[in-house]
């Protein structure tokens, strides 16, 4: 068959032309179409025929498109490099312009960060520092504290049962929670009653910020008494009870007021006694002062005591101790609070023989007397040994032109011991530096109709070394002139074993001043 597109004679079975690649499918009908016009033509074998060939300008045209394309290509090419470069010019200018922000930003918040910490810091420090030396000024005042009443602290006794000698009667805690602890103690100004005292340091100094008396006494049945502090808060809980044939109950919330001072905030007490017969026993249940239900003093004494954060100080008592076992206390004994306070004690106190104060509390009052006639003399001594007194006697039959009202003998005096040495336990030893009188002695003067006679202070004058006794001090160690002014006082001592209260003897005239208990 003869190929439909070049014309040249193919194989009849061939699928393609060899020639010019033209499918043969279609030549069957190609070849009915040719083959009869053949017929009428003689054979010819070997009759080369010419092939066709594609036209120079359809190859021109082929070879411009292709170009077209390639250049259309490279324009593509070139443009979307283009983009891409600008596209990154752009990526790096904006990575320029992040970088360049949050380097800045971050040197900004290095910056603030470097400053508040350092400020931070700064003020952690100089806060710390500050408390560090409240601390320490604390601790130093509470030493002093302790000094000065160690004769009272050492009195009491009977915390724990009469001479069980097992005292506790301090602690040191932090009831605010603001870093520096408070001091809480008791102190026995005799031998029956002890009184309870909280200070806590400020800028001023060391400041009282609560007493209350007798809170424990050796009397009657005795009594107990309990200081918690209450959980949550700077709240505290006084309990106290006293028996004898009935019983006093008392549960005070004690508060703090806007000047610092613990106050009293509520009371509810319970009271029960006998009957006239004693059949039964009569209770009455009262919050601050006025009568209130069971219930109610029940329902007060159980919320409170279940808040019991620690207990602070506590006497003998079966229901407390059992309390007290089952929450945290800190009670301790003197040397124990000097050695958390940093002390080693009362200079005067800590070792015989050395020099100090004395070891009293605030101002005491002394009085020196016979108790027949109208004479004495008060002297008030501070532990430095500065002092200052009164004397005054009168003899109202003196009379004269001008002083119908009689004759009065009068010194208002100061003066200070010094050298005061510890030689024992209950005794210190004072020499007398000084003493004036405001008057001139031995002058005169008539004032409202009484002769005044300015004189020398009895019991100071004329004494040099003078000894200063504490309640301790065994009666057998004392001489008989001290012991005989104590009928003028205190009331006779002879029959006792300890003074049971302070006195003053001046050695050299032996005579006596003793502390004044009322």
């Amino acid at each position: 068959m003869f190929c439909q597109n070049c014309g040249n004679q193919i194989d009849d079975n061939s699928l393609f032309c060899p020639f010019c690649g033209c499918s043969a499918e279609a030549q069957p009908q190609m070849q009915s179409q040719v083959q009869p016009q053949m017929q009428n033509v003689a054979p010819a074998y070997n009759v080369p025929t010419e092939k066709k060939k594609m036209s120079t300008g359809m190859i021109v045209g082929i070879v411009c498109g292709v170009l077209a394309i390639i250049g259309l290509a490279v324009v593509l090419i070139i443009l979307l490099v283009g983009d891409k470069k600008e596209s990154k010019k752009a990526d790096n200018k904006t990575t320029e312009e992040v970088t360049e922000a949050t380097t800045e930003a971050t040197e900004q918040t290095t910056v603030a960060t470097t400053e508040a910490t350092t400020e931070a810091t700064t003020e952690a420090t100089t806060e710390a520092a500050n408390n560090e030396e409240a601390i320490k000024k604390a601790n130093e005042g509470f030493s002093k504290v302790l000094d000065n009443n160690e004769a009272g602290i050492k009195r009491y006794t009977w915390q724990r049962g009469y001479n069980n000698n097992r005292s506790t009667p301090i602690a040191i805690y932090d009831l605010d929670s603001d870093g520096i602890e408070e001091l809480i103690y008791m102190e026995a100004p005799n031998e029956y009653t002890a009184n309870l005292h909280i200070c806590a340091y400020s800028e001023s100094g060391v400041n009282e910020i609560l007493y209350r008396e007798a809170v424990d006494a050796e009397v009657a049945g005795g009594t107990v008494f309990y200081l918690a502090k209450l959980e949550g808060s700077d709240d505290l809980l006084l309990y106290h009870s006293v028996s004898d044939e009935g019983y006093d109950e008392e549960f005070e919330l004690l508060t703090k007021s806007t000047s610092g001072q613990y106050i009293s905030n509520v009371n509810y007490s319970v009271s029960a006694y006998p009957n006239d017969d004693y059949t039964e026993m009569n209770t009455t249940y009262k919050k601050n002062g006025g009568t209130v239900s069971q219930s109610e003093v029940d329902s007060f004494i159980n919320e409170k005591q279940g808040k019991i954060e620690v207990f602070l100080l506590y006497s003998e008592g079966e229901d407390i101790n059992n309390m007290v076992s089952s929450k945290k206390e800190v009670s301790m004994t003197l040397d124990s609070a000097r050695s958390k306070l940093g002390s080693t004690g009362n200079e005067s106190s800590s070792a015989t023989g050395q020099l100090g104060s004395l070891p009293i509390s605030g101002e005491k009052e002394f009085i020196f007397a016979s108790g027949a006639g109208a004479w004495s003399t008060s002297l008030y001594l501070k532990a430095d040994g500065s002092f200052h007194g009164l004397y005054g006697d009168s003899d109202m039959g003196d009379t004269g032109e001008g002083y119908p009202g009689g004759t009065r003998y009068y010194s208002d005096f100061e003066g200070k011991f010094k050298n005061i040495t510890k030689v024992d336990d209950n005794t210190y030893k004072m020499e007398l530096d000084y003493y004036t009188t405001k008057q001139t002695v031995d002058t005169e003067e008539i004032y409202d109709d009484v002769l005044y006679k300015y004189s020398e202070p009895y019991g100071i004058y004329g004494g040099s070394t003078f000894y200063f006794y504490l309640p301790d001090k065994p009666v057998s160690e004392l001489t008989e002139g001290f012991i005989g002014w104590s009928y003028g006082t205190i009331g006779d001592i002879s029959g006792k074993s300890k003074l049971g209260v302070c006195g003053i003897y001046n050695e050299s005239e032996d005579e006596g001043f003793f502390e004044c208990s009322y």
